[in-house]
């Protein structure tokens, strides 16, 4: 009788234990993942600031329910013409004390300028290892990884710009310093330009206003032709300065194809429409444990030639030659 009673006691405490596991791991199951604090620090507001939208998309695409497990707050970093208030952006951030901080190339330098240890993620136009915003592509010791749109076409630009408008015999680049500095502008274009029998000259300006002042010099109307890399001075800038080129009847080729769609005649931009699915898929690793470090630099190496056979806003056309050569055409 006792043997009876501890069988029946032992399975009645199997059950029990086993009744007890199924409820714990269906608690376990139903409970909302942990969300992960990232702050964006981006230009103007979240609803311009076209990096942080395509983050967000991308972070719905991820399998895993990323976009709920993320509570990705936007922090004004950037301003207007230019502007910035980076430093009250970092103390802002910091603040939260997030797990991630995610903001332009710009934004990161700052960042690792300050010393900041919690993991940075970043989007570059410029080389990341010249700028020194990581140690190597590769492995390295630094919390910081992103993607880089590696443009290193400047020269190639040139060399569009001057099939598509053959009469142009004087040509003026028009960029920031940090641009000039990363892409070694001045080591690489004035060959090129000696070759293809172009009188070069390289212009500087680190906002809307400086541009502008060079803009307003009687000489700027000497050049034949322009040509505007895809800068952060152009990126911020492009309307107003185009508008300018355009009242000249000035050609023109630039690095980003959303001005061909406004009007201008040619740009030759490095595809970047991977950058925010790739910039998602790192987050996401690194939110789950991954040093920044451990991860490769996300790059892309295709570049695409959009071209308007009838420009707006005064520019002159390209030539036929050039148009047959473009991978994009806007009516």
């Amino acid at each position: 009788m006792p043997r009876a009673m501890n069988q029946v006691s032992r399975t009645f405490g199997l059950g029990l234990m086993g009744l007890l596991l199924a409820v714990a791991l269906q608690a376990d199951s139903t409970a909302p993942r942990q969300r992960h604090r990232v702050v964006f620090l981006g230009r103007i507001s979240s609803t311009v600031d076209p990096g942080y939208q395509g983050l967000l998309q991308a972070l719905s695409h991820l399998p895993g329910g990323w976009r709920d497990r993320v509570e990705l707050r936007f922090v004004t970093a950037l301003l207007p013409d230019g502007k910035n208030r980076i430093g009250s952006a970092i103390d802002e951030a910091l603040a939260w004390q997030p797990q991630a901080l995610v903001g332009s190339a710009f934004v990161a330098s700052k960042l690792r300028q300050r010393g900041v240890q919690t993991p940075v993620l970043f989007t570059s136009f410029v080389h990341p290892v010249r700028t020194g915003l990581v140690s190597a592509t590769g492995t390295r010791p630094e919390p910081v990884a992103g993607v880089w749109i590696a443009d290193e076409t400047d020269a190639k630009r040139l060399e569009l710009l001057h099939d598509a408008y053959p009469a142009a015999r004087t040509v003026a680049v028009l960029m920031d310093r940090s641009w000039g500095e990363a892409t070694e502008a001045v080591t690489v274009l004035p060959p090129l330009a000696r070759q293809l029998g172009v009188e070069l000259t390289l212009l500087y300006a680190d906002d809307l206003q400086e541009a502008q002042t060079i803009l307003a010099r009687p000489d700027s109307l000497r050049f034949d032709a322009w040509m505007l890399p895809p800068t952060g001075l152009s990126y911020l800038s492009a309307v107003p300065l185009l508008k300018i080129l355009g009242s000249w009847g000035k050609p023109v080729i630039t690095g980003d194809t959303a001005d061909v769609r406004r009007g201008a005649p040619l740009a030759l931009m490095v595809e970047d429409d991977f950058r925010w699915d790739a910039q998602a898929e790192v987050l996401a690793r690194v939110l789950q444990g991954e040093h920044p470090g451990a991860i490769p630099i996300q790059r892309s190496y295709k570049a695409v030639l959009s071209a308007r056979p009838q420009p707006l806003g005064g520019f002159p056309p390209p030539s036929a030659t050039v148009l047959r050569r473009a991978d994009l055409i806007v009516p």
